[in-house]
């Protein structure tokens, strides 16, 4: 009776102690650390990612679990994050462009864009300042989204190419 007592004891003690371990490895987090991210993305302010909230938070989701081997060493590192936070910026909002290389449909957007705007000052320049302009933006945004967000920073690059044309 005894040895079926210890054995018994063994058991649930083994039990617990393994359903105590947050079960959460690197590139697959246990579904309370999911849970426990999901519940700490509600208490955030996502609403000006409108309707592509949910896409933004799934695909946050992807990069954190794939970097960090639970959410609480996930919530150890705020700049980690933070440029994990921007590459799904990148991913949902900006088609993928990075600083450097924007994708085409930024770059369209950029040309259609200034098409509005009377650029008739440049004359035979237009098209160079045009494409100056472009490549600066590029060069130190990570999207034409982000760099409509930064209006001084974008008016001191179209200054810079228009005292280039200029010489």
């Amino acid at each position: 009776m005894k040895k079926r007592s210890l054995f018994a004891m063994l058991l649930t003690t083994t039990m617990i102690l393994s359903s105590c371990g947050s079960g959460s490895v690197k590139g697959k987090w246990s579904e309370s650390d999911k849970q426990t991210f999901h519940k700490e993305m509600a208490t955030v302010d996502l609403s000006k990612l409108a309707d592509k909230k949910e896409q933004w938070v799934e695909c946050y989701l992807e990069k954190v679990e794939a970097n960090y081997s639970s959410f609480g060493d996930a919530n150890k590192d705020e700049a980690g994050c933070k440029k994990l936070a921007l590459e799904c910026n990148a991913a949902v909002f900006d088609d993928g462009s990075v600083k450097g290389r924007w994708a085409q449909s930024n770059k369209d957007r950029y040309y259609k864009d200034m098409s509005s705007l009377d650029l008739s000052n440049l004359g035979e320049n237009k098209q160079a300042w045009l494409d100056c302009y472009l490549e600066k933006l590029e060069a130190n945004y990570m999207s034409y989204r982000e760099a409509n967000l930064d209006e001084k920073g974008c008016e001191k690059l179209a200054i810079e190419c228009s005292s280039v044309l200029m010489q």
